[in-house]
């Protein structure tokens, strides 16, 4: 579309071919099982707001995602050059870096397209000071000491990332502060699964590890969850009665909790529900036994009793 609108202001001929091939691909994006309702879901959710940090704006006056604000200021700077600007590449790149300051995940995008203009803009106007001339009459030994400073400085980059997989012999390392490995632990010792209430952050976590258990949420969000679960599983996060739907309205056998969360501290205190578990970071929460006698977990708990391991969980992925 952006080549057409540049053949039709410069008079090209093949811009009439590209405009058709636009115009049939068009219908193409309907090709799918959904039909039109994918695009009706694409334009509600992008709409919705979501209580999801990376979701959130970038905030203007901190020195967080200063990469992005310098080049942002670097695009501001480069309409004083005095450097041929494409007015389509400038549209987009606007559009780009409204949705970046608007959703923290969208600043990589931007910087994708922010890139090759930054680039291409400043190396215009650096080529007008002939840096290379006062570079080649340097001393060859000056030279080398420059590209070994250059070399230093990116393996020094280099070394810390890899250093830290090295540590792990370049495994994901699943860090059990940030994870409940060890309640995932006990729960596969103790083969207890069930319908999980569980935070949003560890939810993928747990149907990796639990695959026949069925998650309250999780980092699908709304393109698996309607409006109404997402809402529920904040408002039992936030410690709202209304939350208590989860366990009151849905057949939820187990709640997972996370430390920081309200639903760490009532838990403890509401009827019908009984503590199994407990470490640092999470606990595990069972529904009681007379409301359930016949579940198979109970059965299994009944016939073998609750069982403790002191082996630690293993550090790589999946944990």
């Amino acid at each position: 579309l952006v080549e057409w609108l540049r053949c039709f202001k410069t008079g090209e001929t093949h811009g009439r071919q590209l405009l058709t091939w636009f115009l049939l691909s068009c219908p193409a994006v309907l090709v799918n099982p959904y039909g039109y309702h994918l695009w009706l879901f694409f334009v509600q959710s992008l709409g919705a707001p979501r209580a999801i940090s990376e979701w959130g704006p970038v905030p203007l006056w901190s020195g967080q995602y200063w990469q992005f604000k310098l080049m942002i200021l670097l695009f501001l700077a480069s309409f004083a050059l005095p450097t041929r600007k494409r007015i389509w590449e400038i549209v987009i790149i606007v559009f780009a870096a409204v949705y970046g300051f608007k959703h923290q995940r969208h600043t990589v995008l931007t910087a994708i397209v922010l890139i090759p203009y930054l680039l291409h803009q400043w190396s215009q106007w650096a080529g007008q000071w002939d840096l290379r001339r006062g570079y080649d009459r340097l001393s060859h030994h000056f030279q080398w000491a420059v590209q070994g400073v250059l070399g230093l400085f990116i393996l020094a980059s280099a070394y810390n990332p890899l250093n830290d997989y090295a540590i792990n012999n370049f495994r994901i390392r699943v860090d059990p502060q940030m994870y409940p490995k060890y309640a995932a632990q006990f729960m596969a010792l103790n083969r207890i699964n069930g319908n999980l209430v569980v935070p949003f952050d560890w939810g993928e976590y747990m149907i990796w590890k639990f695959p026949d258990s069925r998650v309250s949420i999780d980092g699908r969000f709304r393109t698996a969850y309607p409006e109404a679960i997402i809402q529920m599983n904040q408002d039992f996060a936030r410690g709202k009665p209304e939350g208590l739907k989860l366990l009151t309205g849905y057949p939820s056998f187990l709640v997972l909790t996370k430390k920081g969360e309200a639903p760490h501290r009532f838990m403890e205190n509401l009827q019908g529900w009984t503590r199994i578990y407990q470490d640092p970071v999470s606990k595990i929460f069972i529904r009681d036994q007379q409301q359930m006698p016949d579940h198979p977990v109970w059965q299994h708990l009944k016939a073998h009793g609750i069982r403790h391991t002191n082996a630690p969980p293993p550090w790589d992925f999946p944990g």
